[in-house]
């Protein structure tokens, strides 16, 4: 077996780099946050925040796009975090359901 294959990216929808301002609403601590889009997929996005989220923390996010009245809105749920520096943290998010329109209208208009 070829040890590459091991850690070969093994998501279903492709990732699409993509800075955009993001506020999301921590439900296990009713507090609120902000960061930054890092990428975006249908399934989920990669997050730069300086909050401190948990694995398994349930999350509402919203996705500000330009020249949009209305924010990309999604349910969500920590699946991994990481420190990158000591103010920042690096954090994988996946969607309650994927959105294949949502984020398409968020890669069509960066």
């Amino acid at each position: 077996m070829d040890k590459n294959n091991n850690n070969k990216d093994r998501r279903i929808f492709e990732r699409f780099p993509l800075s955009l301002p993001v506020r999301f609403f921590d439900l296990y601590r009713q507090q609120e946050g902000e960061g930054k889009t890092v990428d975006i997929s249908a399934k989920g996005m990669g997050l730069v925040t300086e909050r401190s989220l948990n694995a398994y923390t349930p999350l509402e996010i919203w996705v500000d796009i330009p020249q949009s009245v209305q924010p990309f809105y999604a349910r969500a749920e920590v699946v991994w975090s990481k420190p990158i520096s000591e103010q920042l943290m690096r954090v994988g998010i996946e969607f309650e359901q994927a959105d294949l329109m949502g984020v398409s209208q968020l890669i069509r208009r960066k």
